[in-house]
């Protein structure tokens, strides 16, 4: 008896949960229609228009990259000021509140965490740091545009170089081969 009440009660669960989920379906369908656009992405961008207009009311409408005013709504976007993902509790500093920034989108796009630590091609193991015949060439890439540092003795004193202008360009928040532990000086 208690068998069958119990798998009386799972269909009766199954049928209600059907019944909910197309009912759910139908609103969602009929909230899109009414709004011209999905219902999700109507709930995207009203989120995003009160986190924009909460940040200027603040005065936090400045870019944690380039440090300058974000204008519109259209180059607004929350950023992960270290990359969560290179850290050692990555779940942790994704929520973590500390580590939420805003930015310009380019500005969070060309920070993107994958490309910012990423040794290209390096035979070297430093980051800007390549072998041409018996010397080492130091360059470092900025806005998309590559700058040469120059020709060095050793492969250290071109990553010094190339840790010296990142830190430069970017201050306390540069990707340095001493802060990757790849040399020490």
């Amino acid at each position: 008896m208690i068998d069958r009440m119990s798998k009386r009660n799972e269909n009766l669960s199954q049928e209600v949960r059907i019944a909910n989920n197309k009912r759910s379906k139908y609103y969602k369908e009929k909230r899109s229609e009414i709004l011209g656009e999905s219902i999700d992405g109507a709930w995207y961008k009203l989120r995003k228009m009160i986190l924009f207009n909460q940040a200027k009311e603040s005065g936090k409408d400045i870019c944690c990259r380039c440090h300058k005013k974000i204008e519109n709504i259209d180059e607004f976007s929350i950023d992960h000021i270290e990359s969560w993902e290179k850290s050692y509790d990555p779940k942790k500093s994704f929520y973590d509140m500390n580590n939420i920034a805003y930015s310009h989108e380019r500005c969070n796009y060309l920070n993107d965490g994958s490309q910012r630590f990423r040794i290209f091609n390096s035979k070297s193991g430093l980051r800007g740091v390549t072998q041409v015949g018996e010397r080492w060439k130091s360059s470092i890439k900025k806005d998309r545009k590559s700058y040469s540092l120059g020709t060095f003795d050793t492969k250290e004193e071109a990553g010094k170089a190339y840790d010296d202008k990142a830190k430069e360009y970017w201050g306390d928040k540069a990707v340095t081969n001493k802060s990757l532990g790849n040399i020490k000086y």
